[in-house]
């Protein structure tokens, strides 16, 4: 499994780090067969996507098209905010700035096996011309 990341979405990643605050957010696109396809994203306020109620609400208003999370605050522990079944699967994009302003994405997989963990997967992006 892996994840591709469009050019419209990595600009958008790439302009709301670039403001040096904590963002997140939903990622909208659509598998196809064992590739996440990331073709943009929805910023929002973590409190809209972390209860199942909020995120169902936002899966409804995007027609089913929410495919995962991402922020630039870290997941880790037990208690993720995430770490909840309506997010099992769902990718996570977690970022961050290096130096010059230059984005670093990771991507992951929420899953289960008796307890929540991130699995790392590989990120693609389309070639440079």
């Amino acid at each position: 499994m892996d994840a591709y990341l469009t050019e419209e979405a990595r600009a958008f990643l790439q302009a709301q780090t670039s403001a040096k605050r904590k963002v997140g957010g939903v990622l909208l696109g659509h598998l196809r067969g064992r590739r996440f396809i990331v073709e943009s994203l929805y910023p929002c306020p973590e409190a809209d996507f972390l209860t199942e109620a909020g995120f169902w609400n936002l899966q409804k208003i995007f027609d089913g098209r929410i495919i995962g999370f991402y922020s630039s605050r870290s997941l880790t522990g037990d208690n993720s905010p995430l770490f909840k079944p309506f997010a099992c699967g769902k990718l996570f994009l977690s970022l961050a700035l290096r130096s010059r302003n230059r984005l670093a994405v990771k991507a992951r997989i929420i899953e289960f096996e008796g307890r929540y963990f991130l699995s790392p997967i590989p990120l693609s992006r389309p070639p440079k011309e």
